[in-house]
């Protein structure tokens, strides 16, 4: 009101899912204001000990020059069928500058009270590592940063060096796919070759991961001509003598997940992989059954979800805390499959079910205690 801005709010209809969760949720936030309002700039307060975490925590994730680049200080998105900007303004200033600067001017910020909760490895890499660091060698913040930059200037290199590269190998290109010269693709190196190739595929959707980017190099190399693949995301690759096609082949199903608010009697469907999944949930206790869980609800946190399976899940046996990974492959459950696996977490993320194959070990039922129940069904 003081500076005549318009204030647009929100509240999250369901408990984010972890922070790739949340970020999500909040974007689609940023968007619906930017459609609604008009705006053809969106600006983020993202400062540079952001960065410098960024860059840290893909490095301990084995990233590859483009991870090293960091959060973008623009880029350019469509909305509603308008290109709107998106600017960082503050990339370069420090945390502490920042607070130096409001505290001087008696400006009032608001602090995320998870932030000091070293709870994500995003927060342990602030809250630890990073001043570990500093303590260290002095000045790390700052060349942390400095790494993003020059990774980034690589980056802008590589796409005008590709232009050319992409002229001589791609021979057609519409909505559903796009044709490659096998025998152009195979004269570059094969550093060029994958880069070129994760270049058109993003053209579809969001990018196939490393491996198996390395698995369609592959196939360009030595597959016969009839030949084919699927990759991830609903694409396939063909060798047509010498033309490689990249096809979108169909859309994959869209999620629904499942949201149990409180431990009082409901019912609802999810649906996870294209699959249907019913729930019904009340409270007290009934014979447990492998589509049935029994659980003590002071020992979870509602809100629960019924969501798909997300890579790092984990739950907690009588033994010891497993990758549900690697629950899966001991099962013989491929990929399609594991994608039509429902999970229930609660509202830390912690899984507490995977119907059929495992219940954690530590949600109860406890004699005496008040007992609720979730059974699912096709």
């Amino acid at each position: 009101a003081a500076w005549e801005v318009t204030l647009v709010e929100g509240v999250a209809e369901v408990v984010p899912v972890g922070e790739t969760g949340a970020r999500t949720m909040r974007w689609a936030f940023l968007r619906n204001a930017a459609r609604a309002t008009g705006a053809d700039v969106i600006v983020t307060a993202h400062h540079a000990d952001d960065q410098a975490e960024t860059v840290l925590h893909r490095i301990i994730r084995g990233t590859g020059l483009a991870g090293l680049a960091g959060i973008a200080p623009e880029r350019t998105v469509r909305i509603g069928g308008r290109r709107v900007r998106i600017l960082r303004p503050l990339l370069a200033v420090r945390r502490d500058a920042l607070r130096a600067y409001c505290r001087r001017h008696r400006v009032r910020w608001r602090e995320d009270p998870t932030n000091v909760l070293a709870m994500t490895p995003r927060n342990a890499i602030r809250l630890r590592l990073l001043p570990a660091l500093e303590a260290a060698a002095p000045g790390a913040t700052e060349r942390l940063v400095r790494v993003a930059a020059l990774a980034r200037q690589a980056e802008h290199a590589w796409h005008a060096a590709l232009a050319d590269v992409r002229a001589a190998v791609v021979r057609d290109r519409s909505r559903s796919r796009i044709v490659l010269a096998r025998q152009a693709l195979l004269d570059y190196d094969p550093q060029v070759r994958r880069r070129v190739l994760r270049q058109q595929l993003r053209r579809f959707g969001p990018v196939p991961g490393r491996a198996a980017t390395e698995a369609a190099d592959a196939f360009i190399r030595s597959a016969a001509s009839g030949k084919a693949m699927t990759l991830t995301g609903g694409l396939r690759l063909e060798r047509d003598r010498d033309r490689i096609i990249v096809r979108r082949t169909r859309q994959p199903p869209t999620d629904r997940p499942l949201t149990i608010a409180a431990p009082a009697a409901g019912s609802g469907v999810a649906r996870i992989g294209g699959r249907r999944v019913a729930a019904r949930w009340a409270p007290g206790r009934v014979p447990g059954g492998a589509d049935t869980l029994d659980v003590d609800p002071t020992t979870i946190v509602f809100p629960l979800m019924l969501r798909r399976w997300q890579p790092g899940d984990r739950i907690r046996l009588h033994y010891g805390s497993k990758k549900l990974k690697k629950l899966f492959l001991e099962r013989g459950l491929g990929r399609f499959e594991r994608g039509r696996t429902p999970v229930l977490a609660d509202a830390t993320g912690r899984v507490l079910w995977v119907p059929g194959i495992a219940r954690a070990h530590d949600v109860g039922p406890v004699e005496g205690a008040p007992g609720f129940h979730i059974a699912v069904s096709e």
